[in-house]
């Protein structure tokens, strides 16, 4: 039995790694994905060490040419692609609204809910073809117009432009065998998340691998939390 692939954006760290070599142990080939190309090769040596089958790629989000350059690559490689975990993210605003900065909107537009959407753009056609396919997308709670409050306008904004490209497309592909959701693991932490964060990484990856391995009777196009649904 061909093992299935997995793609994990950001996985040089946090959330990301964790979630990774998660998936890895449960099965998994995993294409762990980011900037920092030197970094990665480590992590997968590293991993490939426990004899985990995981691969790095390297590619710059913001280039929607090497997004596609990714996909196009994995696709030859593997030829299927099940699992997207859409983890990649910054947080860039200082807390103050009116500190925030156009520089700093664009960005985390770009990173947060522009680059994710190409990636499900380019994996699902791939998805339809075979009949399956797990989309997750790590978003905030901060994202939540239902509890939408003052401060970090750009993270909250993005993250919430994230939800709703999760509830389209999931609609787009729902009489397909393909779940696509958004995931809040909580305040993680992380290098984001920061040290007084409440939850560990293995925490916080529970409700990320939850939604990568849901049965055709799972959900799509929800919010949720440790496996159960969250307003936004």
């Amino acid at each position: 039995m061909e093992r299935p692939i997995a793609i994990v954006t950001g996985a040089n760290r946090g959330l990301g790694l964790g979630t990774s070599e998660a998936l890895a142990q449960r099965g998994f080939h995993v294409v762990m994905v980011a900037r920092d190309n030197k970094k990665l090769s480590e992590i997968q040596l590293r991993l490939k060490e426990k004899g985990l089958q995981v691969s790095s790629a390297n590619c710059d989000l913001h280039n929607s040419e090497q997004i596609n350059k990714l996909i196009d690559n994995c696709l030859s490689q593997f030829n299927r692609m099940d699992v997207l975990i859409n983890n990649a993210g910054v947080f860039l605003d200082e807390g103050d609204s009116f500190d925030t900065s156009r520089e700093q909107l664009e960005e985390s537009f770009l990173i947060n809910s522009i680059a994710p959407f190409l990636l499900m753009k380019r994996v699902l056609p791939q998805m339809i073809k075979t009949n399956y396919g797990r989309i997750v997308n790590v978003t905030s709670g901060m994202g939540s117009l239902t509890n939408m409050n003052e401060g970090w306008p750009a993270y909250r904004a993005s993250k919430a432009a994230l939800n709703v490209f999760t509830k389209v497309m999931a609609h787009e592909v729902q009489s397909y065998n393909i779940k696509i959701n958004s995931v809040c693991p909580g305040w993680v932490k992380t290098d984001m998340g920061g040290e007084n964060a409440h939850r560990s990484i293995e925490e916080g990856i529970q409700g990320i691998l939850w939604a990568a391995t849901l049965d055709e009777r799972g959900p799509s196009g929800g919010n949720y939390r440790d496996g159960k649904e969250i307003s936004w």
